[in-house]
């Protein structure tokens, strides 16, 4: 042999997790430690998953659980598997329920002191799931076409990876489910469409700040999420190390007792189960400046109108986009020496987001209080779960400009007032809703014939309400708009 020719190298796999050598960690697994991998690895472990994992169509029926977990019992029983096992791992690589993670030493990995965007989301994916559930959490988004949201669980009923990346590219937004232990302790400051005045909402913002910058500062609290369209937001912290969720609830305690006006509000995780992460590409995050998308990235998308063909993938390309900061973020949380959230810049962006919109729309507290629950039952049979009574054209101006609302819901009401209270004819209407949409910014761009399912479901809802004022039971009682 040649002295320039390599020998192939030569190791031993690891089947089980209770056999990896001391000092070995996974890549993922000495990030998450705060290190950066620069050599190569020593061997390989065994990882099996209870359903397919990859994006690789399998090419036999997945195994049960059961089966899989009798398989990992075995293998934890001795260094090496059987016969028998070794063709059983054959076929769940086939049915895609095998991984092989690298082990990497201490002598290949080097500390990181600045990561790179990469890697500062990947801590920060890290963080945000530490000690919460561990099966379970929530992913959600907004239709393009419609603009109607929509939020599901992952983990039970539906089947479904994290992927920090889709959270970073804005497709979808993550969330964590409460679990035994935390990291976070997160205010929710929802005005929840515009019931909470501006001018209290601000004051509360910022009172919360101030107390917690000068009762716990080691926690750099901040203003993440700030909603553009109507001001809500939420204050978040971070624990310096995961505690249980019963020691979780004694610090909110004292926090509602230094901030008497968080009374009723939706704490994570004391009353409120679960957390949405911060950096949102459509939302404003705050620290000692403004966060916004302006990190250039790349992202694969689908070439529009392409003809799908059984058992193809469509054809993708990259595309620039802008992300938000996830280095200036970790940088900052984890600054002993950080300068503390700018409540100046803060006031700026709310008052931002409050521009344009009406205050006291809703009733106020003690209203809501003597009304109770026939007050909620009512309000839930209305259309959307959203009150027109009183305020319809203000509601209608309010979503119109940017408010939170259903799109599909705000049309036909905006249809039946242009047909019954205006007398405007049925084509007139409804190019005059299509026109009233465009100002709102998911639509701005978007022309009628490039939303087709909204456009399809306005002309059924023009049609219905044109020729029988939209299915009502008392067409005529129910005129009066």
């Amino acid at each position: 042999m040649h002295a320039d020719e390599q020998v192939p190298r030569i190791y031993d796999l690891v089947y089980h997790e209770m056999y990896t050598p001391g000092g070995c960690l996974t890549e993922a697994g000495w990030l998450r430690i705060g290190y950066r991998v620069v050599g190569e690895f020593q061997t390989k472990l065994l990882i099996l998953h209870d359903r397919p994992h990859n994006r690789k169509r399998p090419s036999e029926d997945p195994y049960s659980p059961d089966e899989v977990a009798a398989l990992r019992h075995r293998l934890a029983d001795s260094e090496y598997p059987s016969d028998e096992d070794r063709r059983l791992l054959s076929r769940l690589d086939l049915a895609c329920q095998v991984t092989w993670c690298n082990l990497y030493p201490e002598d290949a990995v080097v500390p990181i002191t600045t990561p790179t965007q990469s890697e500062a989301w990947n801590l920060l994916s890290g963080l945000w799931k530490c000690g919460s559930h561990h099966e379970q959490f929530i992913f959600g988004g907004q239709d393009e076409e419609t603009g109607e949201k929509w939020c599901f669980t992952a983990g039970g009923k539906i089947s479904y990876d994290w992927n920090i990346v889709r959270h970073k590219q804005g497709i979808e937004y993550l969330g964590v489910k409460r679990g035994e232990f935390t990291r976070i302790i997160d205010i929710d400051l929802d005005r929840h469409s515009a019931a909470v005045p501006s001018k209290d909402h601000l004051r509360m913002v910022l009172d919360t700040l101030r107390s917690l910058q000068e009762n716990m500062p080691w926690a750099s609290p901040h203003v993440s999420n700030i909603n553009p369209r109507n001001g809500s937001c939420h204050v978040t912290m971070y624990l310096p190390k995961a505690i249980p969720v019963a020691q979780a609830r004694l610090v909110v305690d004292d926090t509602r007792s230094g901030c008497p006006w968080l009374e009723g509000v939706e704490i994570y995780p004391d009353n409120c189960p679960q957390f949405i992460l911060p950096l949102r590409r459509d939302k404003v995050t705050v620290i000692d400046k403004v966060l916004t998308p302006c990190v250039k990235a790349w992202k694969k998308v689908e070439l529009p109108g392409q003809k799908r063909k059984k058992g193809r993938k469509p054809q993708k390309v990259r595309r620039e986009y802008m992300a938000m900061d996830a280095a200036a973020y970790w940088a900052w949380i984890n600054d002993s020496e950080r300068k503390a959230c700018d409540l100046v810049l803060v006031e700026v962006e709310l008052k931002k987001a409050y521009r344009g919109l009406a205050d006291d729309i809703g009733p106020s507290k003690s209203e809501r209080k003597i009304k109770g629950r026939t007050a909620t039952k009512n309000a839930d049979r209305q259309e959307g779960g959203v009150k027109f009574k009183g305020r319809c054209a203000q509601t209608l101006v309010d979503f119109f400009r940017g408010g939170d609302g259903d799109a599909s819901v705000m049309s036909t009401v905006m249809l039946r007032t242009l047909c019954n209270a205006e007398g405007m004819d049925r084509d007139d209407a409804v190019a005059c809703t299509h026109e009233l949409l465009g100002m709102r910014p998911e639509f701005r761009e978007k022309p009628a014939a490039d939303r087709p399912k909204l456009s399809r479901m306005i002309d059924a809802t023009a049609d219905a309400i044109w020729n029988d004022n939209g299915y009502q039971h008392d067409p005529l009682g129910s005129l009066a708009i």
